[in-house]
């Protein structure tokens, strides 16, 4: 059986849906997606409750709800649903992995959030597509699993895996931050900025000057991802502190 779906809707057929329907979604967003649909929203808040659900703490891909502000939000379970897929202890699965072989069920990408690996790999799909998933799985790659579904609050935490080191800065500027941080000449980093290279918060930032504060992620396009943990107090030289992690 090859199942399939729409990709849900953009943000002005979304607010049309919550109005006449009380309650509409999307499918699976990127971050820098949530992060555009939360600013075109923004100024709709008044007329509706916007809610994201990922299933894992700390998701990345997630799912956005617009509810009509007289309703209640409704629980992440009425969206989105958790597949654990067991396999032999000496069985690898990485994420690509798992990914292709969900993929070769004939599901898009964006029906599917965060994939966790370990000795049991874990992965969000939107709610209507968990019974096919957990029928049909059978397989990653050369290795046999078995799925099935879970409950969304048994899921584990989604680790991020981070390098984490500190550092001083003149100001809290991204083209200074980027410099520190991916160990560049200042000049370099504005280059990276202004050539449309970098995203802060998974949004393209085409502004050097632009500030940057704590629990912001940078892109660098060919040079990778760093996530700002905290910007603050001064070195003996009077420069401004900075610890950060970079994704590994």
């Amino acid at each position: 059986m090859k199942a399939t779906t729409n990709q849900g809707p953009g943000a002005v057929d979304l607010m049309k849906q919550a109005a006449s329907r009380g309650l509409a979604h999307t499918h699976f967003l990127t971050p820098a997606e949530t992060e555009t649909l939360n600013q075109t929203l923004n100024r709709q808040r008044q007329a509706f409750t916007l809610t994201f659900y990922g299933g894992f703490a700390g998701a990345k891909r997630q799912v956005a709800v617009l509810t009509d502000i007289r309703r209640s939000p409704c629980e992440a379970a009425a969206v989105i649903a958790a597949v654990a897929i067991h396999h032999r202890p000496q069985d690898e699965l990485s994420h690509r992995d798992i990914l292709g072989a969900v993929l070769g069920l004939g599901l898009k990408r964006e029906t599917i959030g965060d994939i966790v690996t370990g000795p049991v790999a874990y992965l969000v799909c939107l709610g209507n597509l968990a019974d096919v998933i957990a029928a049909e799985l059978t397989k990653v790659g050369p290795f046999g699993v078995t799925a099935g579904i879970v409950p969304l609050e048994t899921l584990p935490p989604r680790q991020e895996q981070l390098e984490e080191q500190t550092g001083t800065v003149a100001s809290a500027r991204l083209d200074a931050v980027l410099a520190a941080s991916f160990r560049l000449a200042r000049g370099k980093a504005a280059d990276y900025i202004l050539s449309g290279k970098v995203q802060l918060a998974y949004a393209l930032c085409q502004k050097p000057d632009r500030e940057v504060s704590g629990g912001q992620v940078i892109s660098v396009r060919g040079l990778g991802q760093v996530k700002i943990l905290a910007l603050g107090g001064t070195s003996r030289k009077g420069r401004l502190i900075i610890r950060y992690g970079r994704y590994v």
